[in-house]
């Protein structure tokens, strides 16, 4: 299940040490600006068409008869996390004009949860190049999106591998857990692969939960327990009047349980 912008800010707000309001803004103003200023160079690399350490361009022809780079103009943006200054590259014949930040562009907003999905823990190229196609609202060349996935990925995986402040006290007290109850965990293990499925498998109860939803947001609040099971124990049986789908496999899976079980009733 994809996360959040509030998953993902969350988990960045966790994994540092801030003191202040101000501190959570500058830095994340900061991660905001850092994909943008790569992601330019990688637009401007690919208009030029030859990186800034390379003294001939890709078709052989050296670079000082060519267009070049030429110093960076100043830019302030507005998105959801305050005004972002940033580096707009530039090149000397002034072809270049930003993708991803339209030349008259002043506003961001909605580029921040995209940009921290980019933070995401495990995301693999592929993944990258997704959030970044999705950045641009229009169609790129894979090329460029191979060159922009080639410029932040370093960046990306420094900051998902960085070490961690102990702002996670319980991580040591789980991974102890883990390792003291692991003859208790894997006796998961000792169910067949089909039963295993219905176990960890939390479609069924996050369906629910979504119907539930849907019936007690249109309420303000509860009086009491009592008046939110009134609304929720109909429901409930409407919701499992419903439930039509056959587990996938079930044959299989109510005979292994037979054979397993076998002085319990299974249907």
């Amino acid at each position: 299940m994809e996360k959040t912008s509030k998953e993902l800010l969350r988990e960045f707000v966790n994994s540092q040490s801030f003191t202040s309001t101000t501190d959570i803004f500058n830095a994340m103003k900061e991660l905001f600006s850092d994909v943008l200023q790569q992601v330019m160079e990688a637009e401007l690399e690919e208009k030029l068409g030859y990186e800034k350490s390379e003294r001939v361009s890709r078709d052989g022809e050296n670079i000082s008869s060519k267009n070049y780079r030429n110093g960076y103009s100043k830019k302030s943006i507005k998105t959801q996390l305050g005004e972002v200054d940033i580096k707009i590259p530039r090149d000397r014949n002034g072809e270049y004009e930003p993708q991803i930040i339209g030349k008259y562009s002043r506003n961001a907003d909605g580029m921040e949860e995209k940009i921290l999905a980019l933070y995401s823990c495990a995301m693999s190229q592929r993944d990258i190049a997704e959030q970044i196609r999705n950045l641009y609202n229009v169609e790129i060349s894979d090329t460029l999106v191979s060159k922009i996935v080639e410029k932040i990925t370093p960046e990306i995986s420094v900051w998902q591998n960085r070490a961690l402040n102990p702002v996670y006290p319980c991580s040591d007290r789980c991974v102890r857990s883990w390792e003291e109850n692991w003859d208790i965990l894997t006796t998961f293990f000792a169910y067949p692969a089909e039963i295993r499925k219905i176990i960890y498998t939390t479609n069924i109860i996050e369906g629910l939960n979504r119907q539930f939803r849907k019936i007690t947001k249109s309420k303000p609040s509860f009086t009491n327990d009592d008046s939110l099971r009134k609304i929720m124990y109909p429901a409930s049986k409407n919701i499992v009047g419903h439930w039509s789908v056959i587990c996938r496999n079930w044959d299989m899976v109510s005979n292994q349980l037979s054979i397993m079980f076998s002085d319990r009733a299974t249907a």
